[in-house]
């Protein structure tokens, strides 16, 4: 479970289907190897949602059953 924020404003997960998003602002998805993830962005070089010197936070919860 993640929440991510870019200069304080709350993004929106959404499912990344390989080439587009749906509604929201970002996907987490498995590396070249599936051994690790990457946050991709929605978004392009003439519409970046992250730009240089903007504030990244990310919380990130793990959920234990025990």
């Amino acid at each position: 479970l993640v929440e991510l924020y870019i200069n304080g404003q709350k993004l929106r997960y959404d499912v990344y289907s390989g080439s587009t998003f749906s509604y929201g602002d970002f996907s987490i998805i498995d590396d070249d190897s599936s051994d690790n993830k990457r946050i991709q962005f929605n978004g392009d070089s003439n519409d970046p949602i992250i730009a240089n010197g903007d504030l990244l936070e990310l919380k990130y919860y793990v959920v234990s059953s025990s």
